[in-house]
């Protein structure tokens, strides 16, 4: 029983989170080379920008053409990663505690084995997955697609079917049927070269190339490539999930409800943030060394500062008081007003286990609860 899990339109809707006005108008994430204004290529859109023709990879200046006639001005934006990884680190947080495996695959996508969480059952998979969504959107305001299925590969096809914000279940019964109602394009791997080398052959649909002779496949793609081709237009793929090592870093990051004016309003929230990092760290029998402290304000503007140890620590305590320093030094550095910070983040970084403290740490918070 697994699933794909594809955050929507990620940057963009990312953007749609730092600017909710952004939601009603084409945004284009864009990747600049810096020769020109216009130099670069779009990383991602919205869905907004993508019904007038706007899609990934294309130049920024044909991106722009596609507007020429649109009554609603696009917003064109660049890439911001370091952003972008806060909520990416806050999703996948939300997924990994509600699965038997996970497997990160990208920025913005998954795969998880909820067999035993489901006990194989198709109808509480779907009940899992429209948790998991829910979850994710309600922490990240980040709507996610959803696919599950008896493998990798009929998931990750499930996911794109509907989006956005949407879950399709594939029961292995189904998966046949499933397939060939599928475009040829929509099999991972099968780009426009493919397919018109398909063409070539006569295969125009996924049921053609399910009953192609294989042998036939394998002449003009390869062994490998021929099987694959083969294989998935029936469905197949026994590719095992494979476990990732935890993530480099651990954040998260907050809007605030209410503007702030002093130190003292801001103290609840960055206690609130360490705690919920530092949750996450306990959980993972892991330290930190380094902490990241990043301010947004009103007008979208970034404001960072973090500091090193010497030693890694595990200590809830000199996590809360680095995240103080850190928010006082850069209201003093850039002269900065409480009541014009928007959003806060905490960043862990330089993370190391450290079990033998955090079994410790942990039995102590246990009997604090008793």
């Amino acid at each position: 029983m697994i699933s794909h899990i594809d955050l929507d339109y990620f940057y963009a809707q990312c953007e749609e989170v730092r600017n909710p006005d952004l939601r009603k108008r084409p945004v284009v994430v864009c990747v600049y080379s810096g020769r020109d204004g216009d130099s670069g290529v779009v990383s991602t859109s919205n869905y907004n920008a993508r019904r007038l023709g706007v899609t990934s990879g294309m130049p920024i200046k044909m991106a722009k053409s596609k507007f020429t006639k649109s009554e609603i001005d696009p917003v064109f934006l660049p890439v911001d990663l370091d952003y972008y990884r806060q909520f990416s680190t806050a999703a996948m947080e939300i997924i990994q505690v509600s699965c038997d495996i996970f497997e990160h695959v990208g920025i913005d996508e998954c795969y998880i084995d909820i067999s035993r969480a489901s006990d194989s059952n198709y109808m509480k998979s779907a009940a899992i997955v429209n948790y998991i969504q829910n979850k994710v959107y309600s922490k990240t305001n980040l709507t996610c697609s959803i696919g599950v299925g008896p493998n990798k590969l009929v998931a990750k096809i499930a996911s794109n079917i509907r989006k956005p914000n949407a879950i399709t279940v594939v029961n292995p019964s189904d998966v046949k049927a499933f397939m060939r109602r599928c475009k040829i394009e929509e099999i991972p791997g099968v780009g426009p070269k493919k397919k018109l080398r398909l063409e070539a052959l006569g295969i125009r649909s996924v049921k053609e190339l399910g009953e192609i002779d294989l042998f036939r496949l394998k002449e003009v793609f390869g062994y490998k490539i021929g099987s694959y081709l083969h294989n998935a237009a029936n469905g197949i793929d026994d590719s095992p999930l494979k476990p990732n090592h935890h993530n480099k870093q651990i954040g998260n990051i907050v809007t605030l409800k209410h503007d702030i004016t002093n130190s003292e309003e801001a103290s609840p929230v960055l206690m609130s943030l360490c705690t919920h990092v530092y949750n996450i760290l306990i959980r993972r029998e892991q330290a930190y060394r380094t902490v990241n402290l990043i301010l947004i304000l009103h007008n979208l503007s970034q404001f960072n500062a973090s500091r090193t140890l010497k030693l890694i620590s595990s200590s809830l305590d000199k996590l809360q008081q680095i995240a103080i320093e850190l928010l006082a030094d850069i209201i003093r550095v850039h002269s900065l007003s409480f009541n014009n910070i928007r959003r806060i983040g905490i960043t862990l970084s330089d993370l190391s286990g450290h079990s033998g403290q955090n079994t410790i740490t942990r039995y102590f918070a246990e009997e604090t609860k008793v």
